[in-house]
């Protein structure tokens, strides 16, 4: 069974979080965003993950506000706790402001390093959609082929460029 004090923990752990109650939730922001909240009343977590990513373990169910998908929500009683507390990172990049997220780039990131929040949704989405969902695929890449992907614009591959200068 997860506790109020797991979520805490997992939360406070990562780079600039805050502890801010949120009605009657136990809420976690990072730069003042909101990524995490406890519902002690309902024995639930609620994680603002990437909507676009489909789950289907056990004790993980979508979090809609209306009829829009905004992440999960996390059954505390049947999830499995190594699962949510990747799941807490995972939010916490997701609503990460960039400047924030690109400074932990390893933080709530899959092994081999998140891409840069400052490329934007549309060519996140598109380098994950063609197999390049890490930093390290990325710098493998060609990144004028990477043009030719619908969603990634000059930009982003400027980005990408800038980037990559930094860390070879």
């Amino acid at each position: 069974m997860i506790e109020v004090d797991h979520v805490r923990r997992w939360a406070l752990a990562l780079p600039e979080t805050a502890e801010k109650p949120h009605v009657h939730l136990v809420g976690f922001r990072v730069a003042d965003v909101g990524f995490a909240a406890v519902d002690e009343r309902r024995g639930v977590t609620l994680l603002n993950v990437d909507p676009s990513l489909e789950r289907s373990e056990a004790g993980i169910g979508p979090l809609t506000r209306g009829s829009t998908p905004i992440g999960v929500e996390v059954d505390c009683a049947v999830a499995d706790p190594a699962l949510v507390e990747r799941l807490v990172a995972e939010a916490w990049r997701f609503r990460a402001p960039a400047v924030v997220a690109d400074a932990h780039p390893y933080v709530g990131a899959p092994s081999g390093g998140a891409l840069p929040k400052a490329i934007g949704i549309a060519a996140t989405r598109a380098l994950r959609h063609a197999g390049f969902a890490t930093w390290d695929a990325v710098r493998a890449a060609d990144l004028d082929a990477l043009l030719d992907l619908h969603g990634v614009g000059p930009r982003a591959v400027r980005i990408l460029r800038e980037r990559l200068g930094e860390t070879d």
